[in-house]
């Protein structure tokens, strides 16, 4: 469409739409591995942001390959969050229901890679897994184990029931020694096995 001498609503795209007045939208950044920086329409308060909603990761590092798509979601909720530095996605965040846990969700392609997208999913515990993010056991998983040691309840914020349930390995009703010595016998493993009968490692 002609314009008039000195507009600037040029159509370098070629939608009929002045570039000026297009909003900006929540996508993958032109180099696959982020997401565009742009405003959310969300409500303030929650904050909404430009955040990655699923990903391809080598099945060996967990390093990000490419982002597939993103979407304007609320800070804080479960999603998926990739270190700046080392490229690793995980899945962070809280979820509405006090018996759901933010779960990773994923799918193997065969190729030695694997999409990622999270989930609030009910707590399903395996013996050693105690936030519940899927894959091995790991320094994540002690520190859920941390936080919970020595109680014999719940204690919100630092250990919420759904921890305290995961943390009890051995359905004693304490976290103490006897939770630990079972779930360093899971380090570094998975299994499908759940509390209370973690007996004998994986």
């Amino acid at each position: 469409m002609p314009q008039g001498a000195g507009s600037t609503c040029a159509d370098n795209d070629g939608n009929s739409i002045a570039d000026v007045c297009e909003t900006a939208v929540c996508d993958v950044a032109p180099d696959d591995l982020s997401c565009l920086q742009v405003d959310c329409p969300g409500p303030l308060p929650p904050i909404e942001e430009c955040a990655p909603q699923e990903v391809i990761i080598d099945n060996q590092t967990g390093q990000v390959i490419q982002v597939l798509s993103c979407d304007c979601l609320e800070v804080g909720v479960c999603g998926i969050s990739i270190d700046p530095f080392t490229g690793i996605a995980t899945c962070t965040g809280g979820c509405p229901a006090a018996d759901l846990f933010c779960k990773s969700v994923v799918t193997d392609l065969g190729n030695g890679t694997s999409t990622l997208d999270c989930e609030c999913r009910p707590s399903t515990c395996t013996c050693g897994d105690l936030n519940q993010s899927g894959g091995n056991v790991n320094l994540a998983d002690f520190a859920v184990l941390a936080n919970c040691f020595n109680l014999n309840n719940p204690n919100p914020p630092t250990c919420p029931a759904k921890e305290f349930a995961c943390a009890d390995l051995n359905g004693s009703g304490n976290i103490d020694l006897g939770d630990a010595a079972q779930f360093f016998l899971y380090f570094n493993a998975t299994t499908t096995k759940t509390p209370p009968n973690c007996a004998g490692g994986p």
